[in-house]
């Protein structure tokens, strides 16, 4: 028992020899570990606060919506290189708050040394999440894209033989009509000409003999 209190005693000495002489002279030992303790779970604060946007927020553009004189191929193609926009935008903002969070974590604040590695692995983690889920964001955005496309192309591709099915169709009913102009001619011919014999047989019954 003796023993335990003696390590007990060295423990705390040590202690208030790391500790600020300020500090360990206006409080106990305990109160400035405990101080002490709360800086590492700030710093991580300010890492979770700074490299994690905000995921709960739902903006509505006017961007995304389709404008009214715009076609669905120009609307898809604004839309993509919105979402590329918007990807390039958020890659730099994650960059610069990482920075940011590092920067403020790696702030001397009295610390222990070995808390500076553990605040990075935590600021990595969290921009390696939030990259993984803007990533897939970003893709079933591209996936519905290509949907939205690849169903415009085929809609495209039915007008198209329906305009070519239309179009031999009017070819086959202009060739009818001339067809029928030819038959037409034809027999207004034919009725002159059978005119013109009556009219002569006439003529040839009024001549005396």
């Amino acid at each position: 028992m003796a023993e335990m209190e003696d390590i007990d005693d060295n423990e705390l000495t040590d202690n208030r020899n790391d500790d600020d002489p300020m500090l360990a002279s206006m409080f106990d030992s305990q109160f400035v570990n405990f101080i002490k303790s709360l800086e590492g779970g700030i710093r991580d604060s300010i890492v979770q606060t700074y490299s994690h946007p905000k995921s709960n927020v739902s903006v509505v553009l006017a961007e995304l919506e389709q404008k009214k004189d715009e076609n669905d191929r120009d609307y898809i193609k604004r839309l993509k290189l919105f979402v590329e926009k918007q990807c390039s935008e958020i890659q730099d903002l994650l960059n610069r708050n990482a920075t940011l969070a590092e920067d403020l974590a790696n702030t001397d604040g009295g610390g222990s040394a070995d808390t500076e590695p553990r605040l990075n692995n935590g600021s990595e983690r969290v921009q390696i999440a939030t990259l993984r889920r803007d990533l897939q964001e970003v893709s079933q955005w591209l996936e519905m894209l290509k949907t939205e496309n690849s169903n415009i192309q085929n809609e495209a591709l039915s007008y198209k033989n329906l305009a070519e099915k239309m179009e031999t169709d009017l070819k086959s009913l202009s060739d009818a009509y001339n067809s029928l102009e030819q038959a037409n001619y034809s027999l207004e011919m034919e009725v002159r000409v059978l005119k013109s014999g009556e009219t002569n047989t006439c003529n040839s019954s009024l001549i005396p003999n």
